[in-house]
């Protein structure tokens, strides 16, 4: 046993030897009656033992906190959410709300790309064409 074990023993278990562990028990024991330094330390340690063990908390009402969710929510989750009871009726409700963004996406980018009049430069015309022969280069070459 050396000072520095002693110490993490008395800093974590306190300074009643029934709280340490039992294989290391008698030997600290005769090492805090051996060394001035660790009986200081076991002398301090357990005046601190006996004061956390005077002290009290004062009592406090705690807030108490209520995580309800709202009303809308739940509704809206018991109608997506199918009744497996009754599942043939109740399961176009989440097939729609899964369908239901992608037929939108699909509007909005017709709506979208229908009214452009971009026309390619010559700049990205002959770009576009030397990617196009590069990469069936690279197939060919493979």
């Amino acid at each position: 046993m050396n000072l520095e074990r002693f110490t993490f023993i008395v800093e974590s278990y306190g300074s009643e030897p029934e709280r340490w562990p039992q294989e290391e028990r008698d030997a600290a024991l005769a090492f805090a009656s051996s060394s001035d330094k660790a009986a200081g330390l076991l002398e301090a340690e357990t005046e601190l033992d006996v004061f956390l063990a005077r002290f009290e908390l004062p009592e406090s009402p705690l807030p108490t906190i209520s995580l309800q969710r709202p009303a809308i929510i739940e509704r809206w989750l018991q109608w997506l959410l199918p009744d497996f009871n009754n599942l043939a009726q109740t399961l176009w409700r989440p097939t729609l709300a899964g369908v239901l963004p992608f037929f939108l996406g699909i509007g909005i980018s017709f709506a979208l790309s229908l009214d452009t009049d971009y026309q390619l430069t010559t700049e990205e015309e002959i770009y576009l064409a030397a990617m196009t022969d590069t990469i069936s280069e690279e197939r060919f070459y493979e």
